[in-house]
This record gives C-alpha cells, sequence and structure tokens, in this order.
C-alpha cells in the first residue's frame, strides 16, 4: 500500500499546486486590469495633451498676429504724431502771421509803430 500512500500525496499536492495556479492566475487579472485601467488613463492624458497643444498653438498664432499689429500701429502712431506736430507748427504759425497782422493795423490805425525805444 505504500505506492498508494505516495500516489495520494500526490494528488494532494497536485491539488495544492493547482489552488496556488488559481491563486497566482487571480493576482495577474488583478494586475491585467489595474494595468488596463492605467493605459485608459494615459490614453485620456495623451489626449488632453494633444488638445492643449492645440490650443496652445492657436494662442500663439493669435498672439503673434496681435503683435505684428501692435508694430504696424506703433509706426502708424508716430507718423500720426509727427503729422500733428507739423500741422499744429503751421497753425501756430498762421496763427502768428494773422495776430501779428492783425495788431500791426490796430497799431498803425491809432498811429502807434512797432520799433523799440532807443
Amino acid at each position: 500500500m505504500p505506492p498508494d500512500h505516495s500516489l495520494e500525496s500526490q494528488m494532494k499536492q497536485m491539488q495544492q499546486d493547482i489552488r496556488d495556479m488559481r491563486d497566482s492566475m487571480k493576482l495577474v487579472a488583478e494586475a491585467i486590469t489595474r494595468l488596463a485601467v492605467l493605459e485608459e488613463r494615459h490614453a485620456n492624458t495623451a489626449e488632453t495633451i494633444k488638445r492643449h497643444d492645440v490650443a496652445i498653438g492657436a494662442l500663439e498664432e493669435r498672439e503673434r498676429a496681435t503683435e505684428l499689429k501692435q508694430a504696424a500701429n506703433i509706426g502708424k502712431e508716430a507718423g500720426a504724431n509727427h503729422t500733428m506736430k507739423v500741422v499744429w507748427s503751421i497753425v501756430g504759425g498762421v496763427v502768428t502771421f494773422i495776430a501779428t497782422q492783425i495788431f500791426t493795423s490796430l497799431f498803425a490805425a491809432h498811429g502807434v509803430t512797432a520799433t523799440p525805444p532807443h
């Protein structure tokens, strides 16, 4: 009967090995499930990053366009300021000339000369 006892112990050992394999397979299945969840999160994160990259690219384009417009406006503003200075200089000169003519006429009408005394 010793062969039966050895066969029985081998059967018990095989049953224990099968239980151990089932437990290991459960752990592997749990690990695969966690891995799948992490992979899905990674895919979602990667998609979000792509969307943000596109949005940032669009914002950078808008910023470049705004900077170009601003540079053009600065040039126009400088030209407009120069033009206004020229116009005001001309207006000032005309007003001074007209005022001089009016005062000269008024003083001449009253016999006053504009020459300084000696």
